[in-house]
């Protein structure tokens, strides 16, 4: 029975979905460079810096891209008593973002992560070098007291959903298992710290999936194989979803029913800057599935969103106007068929990077054999497209709310099994 194409809901014409981010935040820092000579003192180029600008990073960037999305979160987080932590601080209420439930923790180092940009005079910059300041330990829970006594099971249940966002600094290790009663719990999680067992959905980048099903990244060199992986992921935690990112590939979505997804990726051939798009992907995600829209819809929101992000430098959050054009022009996902669900001997099929078509044989057990499209069926494109995006509305509020592709909205925001 076909069904009217689930929209997202404008924020101006109904209340905001409150979300709770639960993670490490970060101060992400840019310095933009011009290169001048070589060193005397060792073959190394010199850069004169031109300008230095921060923005929220981790946790902090998936809570900065939920504001832009048009959702009311709170971000959960611990912050050193120091010069980033006070920064960091600083920007995310000049976001609008406020300070409830930021911890500032005495003696420990507010996580910094410095990218140097660097390109000769009219031309686009890149990346030539990234330092890393990181806690000498993760922050634990008795360093918490002021989260420990906010973060209670009564005021997960209150929110429409959570996020852990886990970067390994300890926010999220101490107090994901508190996201545990929530309606809708969507874990980003990070090798090799697990998720919460039952999240209503994970969203592992290509390295992290590999490594917590077992693989090497590098064996995950096409759709069969990194759907095979998101099984076992899947399983393993209890997830209901599974949003596999896969960088210039898109997303990979599978479903307790072994239904699998997959979207290219979105946005321009020549990506500026990938720092952050994670972020934007799993705050629309979330976002999405929170207000009723369908699992495939909203990894192809996620998928537009991420989109737009990436031709910027910098960690960023999507723009309306740009989010609007992206969804016009935005990929269809596409249903990977096969002779049974994944996991058990049958054929998946995917597009290859050069557009053509190919079939890859999997076993629970085995190793995998190449077919070509012909034996997967007679020649045909075995991959059925999902129905265009729409464009996406504007809000007063200069928020956006966006018309996601044809897909039937649940009767429920899609709670945990």
């Amino acid at each position: 029975m076909n069904r009217p194409p689930a929209q997202m809901p404008a924020p101006s014409a109904q209340r905001s979905f409150e979300i709770v981010v639960i993670g490490d935040a970060v101060l992400d820092r840019y310095v933009l460079a011009r290169p001048t000579r070589l060193s005397r003192e060792a073959p190394v180029p010199v850069f004169a810096e031109q300008s230095v600008r921060d923005s929220p990073g981790g946790a902090a960037n998936v809570a900065f891209n939920l504001t832009a999305l048009g959702a009311k979160p709170l971000l959960a987080a611990a912050l050193g008593s120091d010069a980033e932590g006070l920064r960091l601080a600083q920007l995310l209420r000049a976001r609008g973002l406020g300070d409830r439930g930021l911890e500032f923790v005495e003696h420990w180092t507010t996580p910094l992560k410095t990218r140097v940009l660097a390109a000769e005079s009219h031309r686009t910059p890149a990346q030539v070098l990234r330092l890393d300041r990181e806690p000498p330990a993760p922050v634990r829970l008795d360093q918490l007291p002021s989260l420990d006594a906010l973060v209670t099971p009564e005021f997960i249940e209150r929110s429409d959903a959570v996020i852990v966002s886990d970067y390994g600094y300890g926010t999220a290790r101490a107090l994901q298992k508190r996201a545990g009663a929530a309606a809708l719990l969507v874990c980003d999680p990070r090798w090799p710290l697990e998720p919460v067992q039952g999240a209503t959905a994970l969203t592992p980048n290509l390295d992290d999936l590999a490594r917590f099903a077992g693989r090497e990244p590098r064996e995950l060199d096409d759709l069969g194989s990194v759907a095979e992986a998101a099984a076992c992921m899947r399983e393993r935690f209890g997830a209901r979803w599974l949003l596999a990112t896969l960088g210039n590939r898109g997303m990979l979505l599978l479903d307790g029913e072994g239904r699998v997804l997959h979207v290219p990726a979105a946005g321009p051939r020549r990506v500026v800057d990938v720092s952050g798009a994670g972020d934007t992907a799993v705050a629309a995600f979330t976002l999405a599935l929170a207000q009723g829209i369908d699992a495939g819809a909203a990894m192809a929101y996620a998928n537009a969103a991420a989109g737009t992000v990436v031709m910027r430098e910098g960690t960023s959050v999507p723009d309306a106007d740009e989010l609007e054009i992206a969804l016009a022009v935005a990929p269809r996902p596409r249903t990977l068929e096969g002779t049974g669900p994944i996991g058990s001997v049958g054929s998946v099929a995917g597009r290859s990077d050069d557009g053509s078509v190919g079939a890859r044989r999997t076993a629970a057990h085995g190793d995998a054999v190449e077919n070509t499209a012909e034996n997967a069926g007679g020649g045909a494109d075995v991959l059925r497209p999902m129905p265009a995006p729409a464009s996406p509305t504007r809000t007063a509020a200069g928020t956006h709310s966006a018309r996601m592709p044809s897909a039937a909205r649940t009767t429920d925001p899609e709670p945990r099994p």
